[in-house]
This record gives C-alpha cells, structure tokens and sequence, in this order.
C-alpha cells in the first residue's frame, strides 16, 4: 500500500504552487511536481471567497477522498496542490474524480 501525507508548511505549499507544472481546468488549478520524498503528498487551498468553513471543509474531504483513489493507480509520487473554483460546489463527487483523474494523467503523460 502507498503512503499518502498531508502537505504541510507555508513554504512547501509556496514552492508547490509557484514552481511546480501547473494544469487548468474548469473546476481546477492543479500544480504537480515529482515528490522528493518518495511519498504522495496532497494539498488543497480553498480561500475564504469559496463559502465559510464547513463548505470548505467538504470540498476539501471530497477532493482528497477521490485523490486517493486516483493516484493509487500511479507509480510516480508526486506532490500535488488542488486550487478548487467556487463552481466545484455544484458538481457530484463522479464529476470531481473524473476531472481530477482526467488532470493527473494529462501530468503523467507530459513527464
């Protein structure tokens, strides 16, 4: 079994974001870089301008719950930071994991 870890730290989070490959879509900002650590470790920002805490909260569970089914898939580990759009609230949990899964491997196909 894979391990998974929350990223942690403003300036992982920093490094992640600014020098990482970024992928957009509809729903998503994602930055990827391969892990150093040879663990996957996922981060999602979602800023107060997505609804108050306990919105924010379930999309973050939701997205992490589908990244982890995802990326069991893969071999590579990467560190990964998932920026959410505001629309993501709208959008059943089998659309979130097709999107997410749809920007990991377009990630793994550019490596």
């Amino acid at each position: 079994m894979r391990s998974f870890s929350a990223l942690t730290g403003d300036n992982n989070f920093k490094a992640i974001k600014f020098k990482a490959k970024k992928i957009h879509s509809q729903n998503f900002i994602m930055c990827a870089r391969l892990s150093k650590s040879g663990a996957f470790c996922l981060g999602v920002i979602t800023s107060r301008k997505l609804g108050n805490a306990v919105k924010r909260n379930k999309i973050r569970r939701r997205i992490k719950a589908a990244l982890h089914d995802i990326l069991r898939s893969f071999e590579l580990p990467l560190d990964i930071v998932i920026i959410p759009r505001a629309i993501i609230f709208s959008k059943p949990y089998q659309e979130i994991e097709a999107e997410l899964q749809n920007l990991v491997s377009s990630f793994y196909e550019k490596q």
